[in-house]
């Protein structure tokens, strides 16, 4: 009588069991597809990111590039300069 009882629970249960993992795990099955759709979105959006950095960073590097030289310029005339007011400091304590 026992094993029949248990054996018509497990029967009636195990359905709805079923049901209910049925339930979550088509759920679950749905987000993941969301985010999958999400994470391609994404792809998508840094493609195309990357060439518009691409292009500011090369521009940005050209004006640091230039600017460096400009400051290359001015060391070099500052060098000169000390140079010439050393000399002219020397020729007025003689």
């Amino acid at each position: 009588m026992r094993e029949a009882l248990a054996r018509d629970f497990f029967e009636f249960v195990t359905p709805i069991m079923l049901a209910v993992i049925a339930f979550w795990m088509q759920r679950f099955v749905k987000k993941v597809d969301a985010l999958g759709e999400i994470v391609e979105k994404l792809k998508e959006t840094y493609a195309g990111m990357i060439g518009t950095c691409t292009e500011r960073h090369n521009g940005i590097n050209a004006r640091l590039l230039m600017h460096d030289h400009e400051l290359e310029q001015l060391k070099t005339k500052s060098g000169e300069h000390e140079t010439k007011i050393a000399i002219l400091e020397n020729q007025i304590k003689d």
